[in-house]
């Protein structure tokens, strides 16, 4: 989607007679001869660091437009704000830690930009519809792929597992 979203951007950059060429440009890979607008830049930006504490100001000062102007972008042509996006970029990086890798929530959720796990959860929740560990759950269910979990450990390392049924002891 971002190359795609990065392809527009160029064709409209060039039609529109936008700015030549960037730093940010040769960040993302590109030729100097390819001309960037700044909903390409913006959305390259976002997708690089996502993670990223970004804010409208910071992105907009980054890709030479105003705030507003960013807004008008981003509404116009892709029908979200840019702090959205910056929101569905990292549920789509952290649906797929989800279902590709065997990290816990915890990591995930910093990895993708939150310094919790509860916000991260509250927010993947309002996304998809489902918690982490449910939407790792179904997924798992429905390709009949099952991440391994890591160990939980005990004291010295030793293995710990749960008891079934209720307390007591004997």
């Amino acid at each position: 989607l971002g190359l795609i979203l990065a392809l527009v951007g160029i064709s409209l950059a060039a039609w529109t007679g936008a700015p030549r060429f960037d730093a940010l440009g040769s960040a993302i890979g590109l030729s100097p001869e390819i001309e960037i607008g700044p909903l390409a830049k913006a959305v390259a930006l976002i997708e690089a660091r996502f993670a990223e504490p970004l804010t409208v100001q910071g992105i907009a000062r980054a890709v030479g437009v105003s705030e507003s102007q960013l807004y008008a972008l981003f509404k116009e042509r892709l029908q979200t704000s840019p702090l959205r996006f910056v929101v569905q970029q990292r549920m789509a990086r952290a649906g797929l830690y989800l279902t590709d890798t065997r990290m816990l929530i915890a990591d995930i959720a910093h990895r993708v930009g939150y310094g919790d796990q509860s916000a991260f959860s509250r927010a993947f929740r309002r996304h998809w519809g489902e918690t982490p560990a449910a939407y790792r759950r179904v997924l798992s269910l429905i390709h009949n792929y099952q991440p391994t979990r890591p160990e939980r450990r005990g004291v010295g390392g030793v293995g710990v597992e749960k008891k079934k049924g209720g307390g007591g002891g004997g």
